[in-house]
């Protein structure tokens, strides 16, 4: 009879536990549908926030005094000729009259080059020269221009 009282005591503890983990897992569910209820998107932009607007300053008044002729100032550029900040001694006792140095660069003398595209013979600038020369006019046919 002891045995039979054991097995029905831990039977009356295992159904209340069952009971128990029960309760816990409906008030999880519940408390999981309430804080995570699906929450519908928007699409586009978000609405703009209302912001209080700062009262603007009138500057009418200003507006009203200002002519619409120009007024002269003197150049501040004519008081500063009288600096001698960046000029070195001697500068103003230079004499420039003598002969001038020949110069000692050739001539410009263009070049012949061959076009590829249209086998036509064009005198270019020399800085033009190169091996594979297309006149502008194959350049042109090229991107449609």
């Amino acid at each position: 009879m002891k045995d039979k009282d054991l097995i029905l005591e831990m039977l009356e503890s295992a159904k209340s536990l069952l009971q128990a983990a029960k309760d816990v897992v409906d008030n999880s569910e519940a408390v999981v549908t309430e804080k995570t209820k699906p929450v519908k998107k928007k699409r586009g932009r978000p609405p703009k926030k209302k912001t209080k607007p700062e009262p603007q300053e009138d500057f009418t008044e200003n507006k009203a005094s200002i002519s619409r002729t120009p007024e002269f100032t003197h150049n501040k550029f004519e008081e500063m000729m009288s600096l001698d900040v960046d000029k070195p001694e001697g500068y103003d006792k230079i004499d420039d009259s003598g002969p001038r140095s020949p110069r000692a660069r050739n001539d410009y003398s263009p070049v012949k080059m061959t076009c590829e595209e249209c086998n036509k013979v064009f005198s270019v600038n020399p800085v033009f020269k190169k091996d594979n020369y297309v006149c502008d006019r194959c350049v042109g046919k090229k991107f449609g221009r």
